[in-house]
């Protein structure tokens, strides 16, 4: 096995565990995560995959963006965080982490695809 496919196999290991650990100890963070894109998404008809993956990604690593589809998505995962109070970075940094996993695996991230959002926006009311 190349050195490149078992990095590969230990990096979806490594994901999957994360996935596991932040569903069991902190689900309602993913959901407080998913539930402010499901908002702009449903507000916004130029949201796609896309545009949900840059806001995840900006806020993870606290870029900004010229983008006001994708600072409305990022102005919505920041609200969110602060109607929760007292979340610790690595906490929110990981559940952020985890999103952007499903998103990549939900999605193809063609422009206009909403695999991802349609999919999540059925459990959120």
């Amino acid at each position: 096995m190349s050195n490149k496919l078992r990095s590969m196999k230990k990096k979806n290991k490594g994901s999957w565990k994360l996935t596991r650990q932040m569903s069991r100890d902190h689900e309602d963070v993913l959901q407080n995560i998913e539930s402010a894109l499901v908002i702009v998404y449903r507000d916004m008809n130029a949201v796609d995959d896309r545009a949900a993956l840059a806001a995840l990604e900006a806020a993870l690593h606290n870029r900004q963006t010229n983008d006001p589809i994708v600072e409305g998505l990022v102005g919505s995962l920041n609200h969110a965080r602060r109607l929760r109070g007292k979340i610790p970075d690595d906490i929110w940094h990981d559940c952020l982490r985890v999103v952007i996993s499903s998103v990549r695996r939900h999605s193809s991230l063609k422009p206009g695809d909403v695999g991802y959002l349609s999919f999540v926006a059925e459990f959120i009311k």
